[in-house]
């Protein structure tokens, strides 16, 4: 019991100084205790494993043995602290991918069931004329979306006019109604500690703190 709680201590005595090192540092996104987007929130991705109490889905769970990249989205929310209700399209077809269609289709379920805040991080590098007339056709609704975590200047549907990207390098061609943090790398510090690496995260963090 002792080697065990000195295991701990040691843990977490390195863990923090690693987020320590990070912050002081500036090159981490540091999420704390606080107050965020008082309102239900869409989230248009892959297919979710898992069920969740305050996720209304447009579709049955898969029950995979593995977490979809959609349950982690779920959970970063989760553990963030945002509790309000969570709408969720999976946009995966028959053939298990995702499409302009699909995409389309999600946007209007959202749009039916008056969600104003929609996270659609399936980054393309692909122009969809559709697509962008959808969204400047409903000004109403604002739609987040992430850059690559990868060094590209083609990245959609961040790119697109009214969509509000968000990315950390920077060499890409941001927008005005973009927002560039320091860093992809994500330490939740409130109840629990709980790390994320990607920019899908920092898009969600932008879509329930603005």
């Amino acid at each position: 019991m002792k080697k065990l709680d000195r295991r701990c201590i040691c843990f977490i005595s390195v863990m923090i100084l690693i987020i320590l090192f990070f912050v002081i540092m500036g090159k981490i996104v540091f999420v704390t205790d606080q107050e965020f987007y008082n309102g239900a929130v869409g989230i248009i991705d892959t297919s979710l494993t898992e069920q969740y109490d305050n996720v209304i889905s447009s579709c049955e769970v898969t029950n995979e043995n593995s977490i979809s990249h959609g349950d982690s989205l779920v959970r970063f929310l989760r553990d963030c602290g945002y509790n309000d209700v969570i709408y969720y399209y999976s946009a995966v077809n028959e053939e298990n991918k995702i499409t302009s269609q699909t995409i389309l289709n999600g946007l209007e379920w959202m749009k039916e069931k008056g969600i104003k805040r929609i996270n659609l991080s399936v980054s393309t590098c692909v122009y969809n004329q559709e697509i962008a007339s959808w969204i400047k056709n409903n000004q109403d609704i604002q739609i987040y979306a992430s850059y690559s975590n990868l060094k590209n200047s083609i990245d959609y549907p961040a790119m697109y006019e009214d969509v509000v990207g968000s990315g950390f390098w920077e060499k890409i061609p941001y927008k005005e109604n973009d927002v560039v943090y320091e860093s992809n790398e994500i330490i939740i510090c409130n109840h629990k500690i709980r790390y994320y690496n990607g920019t899908s995260y920092l898009s969600l963090y932008t879509m329930i703190t603005q």
